[in-house]
């Protein structure tokens, strides 16, 4: 009986740590970023704000939805790997080293691109940013989601296929 409690407890904070990873997750400049592109496009094609609001929160959902999924299969990534033991640990270790010193460059570019777009630099000079392919995938991704008959959920679909682009921004 006292195994189950831990175990259901377990779970809870499993699932409030995956839940709070992608809220932070999902709120990042390129979020950000495309929510604006979205409202600009949803305002160009003469949608009421009724339409734009029911819009941009089916986007965020989905955005923080497809950043939960993507942190769930992880999370059993990393479980499985820690419940076979062995040369598995070893490689787990590598790994979470090479993310930490991934961290730490990615910390330092994105205080240097705060920095340049501080001082009034334009975005075109910032290092961490999406490929032009990426961002043209994006932005067709919106267009269909906007034009879709179903407006939220094509835009929901939208939100999807642009977090999962939207991950090598966010770094994951």
């Amino acid at each position: 009986m006292r195994a189950r409690n831990w175990s259901r407890a377990q779970a809870r904070r499993q699932f409030g740590a995956l839940s709070a990873a992608a809220l932070a997750d999902s709120v990042n400049p390129c979020a950000f970023a495309t929510i604006i592109i979205l409202v600009a496009m949803m305002s160009s094609a003469k949608r009421t704000k009724r339409e734009i609001v029911a819009v941009c929160l089916a986007f965020t959902a989905s955005v923080y939805l497809t950043y939960f999924a993507i942190g769930l299969f992880l999370y059993q990534i990393i479980a499985e790997i820690n419940s076979r033991g062995g040369a598995f640990l070893v490689a787990a270790d590598l790994v979470y080293y090479l993310a930490f010193a991934l961290c730490v460059v990615f910390a330092v570019l994105s205080r240097r691109d705060a920095y340049m777009l501080f001082r009034g630099r334009s975005a075109e000079e910032m290092v961490l940013q999406l490929p032009e392919a990426s961002k043209k995938r994006i932005n067709i991704a919106m267009a269909k989601g906007v034009r879709a008959h179903w407006l939220v959920v094509g835009v929901f679909m939208a939100g999807v296929t642009v977090s999962f682009l939207e991950a090598a921004c966010t770094g994951l």
